[in-house]
């Protein structure tokens, strides 16, 4: 039976380097995510739509006659994005986007040098 082929020394610091740079990238993101959520949720000023529950309906019932269905549902999603827990997701999104690319990177190396298959 023989042993994997190893990667030299120079390779493997750098696999391993990429690799602790992606768990810093997704944890940064996640420390960002929260800062974000916490200042947004601090600094809460209310909408027109929670001041006047009326004028949220007028509101949703215009888009949905300029717009369509799709259209509503497009812009639900893009209020749900502008609160801070839509930030906060996007940003851990990012960070998990970012880590994946790093270790994809990493990974590639691997393969190159014949370690992994």
């Amino acid at each position: 039976m023989s042993a994997w082929p190893r990667l030299n020394p120079h390779r493997q610091r750098r696999v391993e380097l990429l690799r602790r740079a992606g768990a810093c990238a997704f944890a940064l993101f996640v420390a960002l995510a929260i800062f974000v959520y916490r200042i947004g949720v601090a600094n809460h000023q209310p909408t027109i739509q929670e001041l006047a529950p009326e004028s949220a309906k007028a509101i949703a019932r215009n888009r949905g006659i300029l717009f369509g269905r799709n259209g509503v549902t497009m812009f639900d999603w893009l209020d749900t994005l502008q609160e801070p827990a839509g930030m906060a997701v996007v940003l851990v999104i990012v960070g998990v986007i970012a880590a994946a690319a790093f270790y994809q990177v990493a990974h590639r190396i691997e393969v190159e040098e014949g370690l992994r298959r």
